[in-house]
């Protein structure tokens, strides 16, 4: 057990798949951020003192047997075409029937979709706090998930741009298991960037951390930009490091973008006064 909750909790579709969710443990004190400056795409925030609530986060990113059985139960069809579309363009790419992507992540998701699955289950988009808390092995200053030393002489940690020997679309998950947190969640740094809750502002314009949970998802999620975290099949290891940040349109349906769930148990802090 952590803090008097179990450490893993697990969610089995259809009596058989099982998604773990893995315990982290929160702060009261956590430095967001770092005093490095970020790679040629990302913005990386002047270090800052915030407080994160213990909560559950999903071991992987969800996968495209996830969203086929969310499909399958809830006849959600429109908004998941460009998903169902980039689905079979994978299969053609990779030779393989769709139902053996089944643990590939799904990708091409607009975050109002993103955001809905995961209500759908009980859960929600992690913020970008409790992301680069957990990504960061609950806030260690590490670069990466594994830690501060890169993958040199052609050993891949992750499912990173390799322009050797380039692969153009993501790997199953846990494929790469360096790359895992001290609390084994994987795939935080390569294979594909997240979704996170927060709406997107820069750097000088965000509040000071007070643990509060941001504000509920505005409607017409078209005209606003969230926070993205990670890395992907497309990033250079320079710019998939844990505390580097996005904001991408909420309607963008990217090809190398997808999420992971996070479940709050006990609830979230109240904000400091």
């Amino acid at each position: 057990e952590i803090d008097g909750w179990p450490r893993v909790i697990v969610r089995r579709y259809k009596g058989k798949f099982p998604v773990r969710y893995i315990r982290i443990a929160g702060s009261d004190s956590f430095l967001r951020g770092s005093p490095e400056r970020g790679g040629s795409l990302n913005e990386v925030c002047p270090e800052q003192e915030t407080r994160v609530a213990s909560f559950y986060m999903q071991e992987t990113e969800v996968t495209n047997f996830e969203i086929q059985v969310y499909k399958d139960d809830t006849g959600n069809v429109e908004s998941l075409r460009s998903w169902n579309q980039y689905l079979e363009e994978l299969s053609e790419k990779l030779m393989k029937p769709t139902e053996e992507l089944g643990t590939y992540p799904a990708v091409a998701l607009a975050h109002d979709t993103a955001e809905r699955f995961a209500r759908s289950i009980g859960g929600r988009l992690p913020t970008e706090d409790e992301w680069e808390y957990a990504a960061r092995s609950k806030g260690l200053r590490n670069k990466w998930s594994w830690g501060d030393i890169p993958a040199k002489g052609g050993k891949r940690k992750a499912n990173l741009l390799d322009t050797a020997n380039p692969e153009i679309y993501p790997s199953s998950v846990q494929l790469y298991k360096d790359d895992h947190t001290d609390q084994h969640l994987y795939d935080m740094i390569g294979n594909v960037r997240e979704w996170c809750r927060d709406v997107y502002v820069p750097c000088d314009q965000r509040s000071a951390g007070t643990g509060a949970m941001p504000d509920d998802v505005p409607d017409g999620n078209a005209i606003a930009k969230y926070v993205v975290k990670g890395g992907s099949f497309s990033c250079d290891q320079d710019d998939a490091v844990t505390y580097a940040r996005q904001g991408v349109d909420g309607f963008d349906r990217k090809l190398d973008l997808g999420f992971r769930v996070v479940i709050e148990c006990p609830p979230h802090f109240e904000p400091r006064p």
